[in-house]
C-alpha cells in the first residue's frame, strides 16, 4: 500500500544565511523535534522561513521527506536550504507555505475572503464547494456525511505523485483538484471536506506496515485521521481504503476503526491522538456487514450478488476463508464464476467477492 516515494527539494550550500527567518527552537535532534519546529511555524498562519539547528546525525535524506512528519493540513514545505555544516548541529532553512485549505476553511466556515495572489487556493475552494454540494446534504447525519465524503475521495483520487514535481501530492489540492495524492494528501482533503462540514477530525501522522506481492515487508511514514461520530472517536485511513494496483476498487476496511484494529499495521504516538477503543460506527458492525457464522455469511454474499452487485465487501470473525468454504456462495447465487480477496486478520478479515 505505502509506496517507497523519492521527495525532491532544491537544496545549496552557501555561507550565508537568508535575511527574513523564522527560528522556532535552537536545536532538533531528531525529525520529531524538525516536525514540531515547523508545525509551530505554520500555525502562525503565514508563509515563512523557518530556521534550526538540526543535530548532524539527521541525514540529507530524511530532511528532504519532512513532509512526511509535519501536519500538511497547515502547510507543507516546499524546499530546504543547509548552512554551516561543521560540528554537531548545522543550520537548516525551511521554506514553508501556508496550505491552501486553510484559506479554504476560513472561506467557507467564516467567510474570509481568499487573498487575491492565492490562485490555486481559490481553486481549491470552487472544489470543495462542488464536492460538498454534490456530495452531502444538511438533513444528512454526521456518519452519512463522513462516508460519503470517504468514498468520494477514495473512489477520485490516485495514490501517486505530483506529475509537475511541485509537492502538491501532500496535500488537498492535490487530493482534490489534480486528483492525485499521497497519504499526506489523503488525510488532508479527508480533513478540510469534514471540517469544512462541522464534523470533529484529526490529522495523524505516524508509521505504517505493509507486505508487497513478493512478501517483502517494509514500513514507512504514513498519514490518515481521527473523526468522531456521535461523541465517539474512531481511525480512518482514507489512503489504505484506496488499494493501489487493484484498479478502481473502494474499499472501506479502515473505516472507523479502533486503536486494536489499527494498531496492527500502523503506530504512532499515541498522546498525539485521541484514544479509539469503539467499532460501533465502524463500516461493517453498522452495516450488518460483520459475520462469525459461515450459513449467515455465503447466504448474505450470495444475496447480493444474484440482486446484481458486481462486488460484495464484508467482515469477519475468525473463519477459515478458503476455496471449500466460499465453495458455499454459489449454492445462493445464480451466477457462473466469482473472485475473492482476503485481507485482515483473525476478528477483523474483509471479504471481497466480485463478479467482474
Amino acid at each position: 500500500m505505502i509506496l517507497g516515494l523519492s521527495f525532491f527539494m532544491y537544496e545549496k550550500e552557501t555561507g550565508k544565511e537568508p535575511l527574513a527567518t523564522f527560528t522556532n527552537i535552537s536545536k532538533a535532534d531528531s525529525m520529531e523535534e524538525v516536525a514540531k519546529a515547523i508545525n509551530m511555524a505554520l500555525k502562525d498562519g503565514s508563509d515563512s522561513n523557518v530556521t534550526i539547528k538540526v543535530s548532524s546525525k539527521i541525514s540529507e535524506d530524511e530532511l528532504k521527506r519532512i513532509n512526511y512528519y509535519i501536519d500538511t493540513v497547515q502547510g507543507n514545505v516546499k524546499s530546504l536550504s543547509t548552512f554551516s555544516t561543521a560540528g554537531r548541529y548545522r543550520r537548516v532553512t525551511f521554506d514553508t507555505v501556508r496550505a491552501d485549505s486553510m484559506y479554504v476553511y476560513d472561506a467557507i466556515v467564516s467567510g474570509k475572503e481568499i487573498p487575491a495572489e492565492k490562485e490555486t487556493a481559490k481553486e481549491l475552494y470552487r472544489k470543495v464547494e462542488s464536492v460538498l454540494s454534490n456530495t452531502v446534504s444538511a438533513s444528512m447525519s454526521d456518519y452519512d456525511k463522513e462516508l460519503a465524503l470517504h468514498d468520494y475521495l477514495v473512489n477520485h483520487c490516485v495514490y501517486g505523485e505530483s506529475s509537475d514535481g511541485d509537492e502538491s501530492e501532500f496535500t488537498a489540492y492535490g487530493a482534490l483538484v489534480n486528483e492525485r495524492a499521497v497519504c499526506s494528501g489523503y488525510a488532508a482533503a479527508f480533513h478540510l471536506l469534514l471540517s469544512c462540514e462541522g464534523i470533529p477530525v484529526n490529522f495523524m501522522v505516524g508509521e505504517a506496515s505493509s507486505t508487497d506481492q513478493n512478501g517483502v515487508s517494509s514500513t514507512q511514514n504514513h498519514a490518515w485521521c481521527q473523526v468522531q461520530v456521535s461523541g465517539v472517536w474512531y481511525e480512518v485511513d482514507p489512503t489504505w481504503d484506496d488499494p493501489v494496483g487493484e484498479g478502481q476498487i473502494l474499499s472501506h476496511q479502515y473505516f472507523n476503526v479502533s486503536d486494536q484494529i489499527l494498531e496492527r499495521n500502523h503506530s504512532w504516538e499515541k498522546k498525539t491522538g485521541e484514544k479509539c477503543s469503539s467499532m460501533e460506527a465502524n463500516y461493517f458492525y453498522r452495516n450488518g456487514l460483520y459475520f462469525s457464522d459461515y450459513n449467515n455469511l455465503t447466504r448474505q454474499v450470495g444475496q447480493e450478488l444474484s440482486a446484481g452487485n458486481t462486488v460484495v465487501e464484508v467482515a469477519v470473525n475468525g473463519l477459515n476463508m478458503g476455496e471449500n468454504q466460499l465453495q458455499g456462495i454459489f449454492e445462493n447465487t445464480n451466477v457462473s464464476h466469482i473472485m475473492y480477496s482476503i485481507t485482515g486478520q483473525d476478528d477483523y478479515q474483509i471479504l471481497r467477492v466480485s463478479t467482474q
